[in-house]
């Protein structure tokens, strides 16, 4: 398993539930909430796969990037997301 970065941004959502469904499926891995719209999620899917089971709650205007996080990285954050990000890194 490897940790990928999600961070998004909906500029306008389809309807009510968008959000709510794509949080939903992200919280469905072991994650780490990094900033209110960007998540660190342990997973062996890849980028594409992760990317391919987000889409259906994106539209065309919405932004959203995925990556992998490495060993090499930098961050300010709670305990709690520190000692998750130093578990997994």
């Amino acid at each position: 398993m490897s940790v990928k970065i999600i961070t998004y941004d909906l500029n306008k959502e389809k309807n009510g539930d968008d959000r709510k469904k794509l949080l939903e499926k992200i919280k469905s891995f072991e994650w780490a909430m990094l900033s209110e719209s960007s998540y660190a999620v342990d997973t062996h899917h890849t980028t594409k796969q992760l990317f391919d089971l987000l889409k259906p709650f994106l539209d065309n205007n919405d932004r959203v990037f995925i990556g992998i996080l490495e060993r090499e990285a930098n961050w300010i954050q709670g305990k709690d997301i520190t000692s998750w990000l130093q578990k997994r890194l």
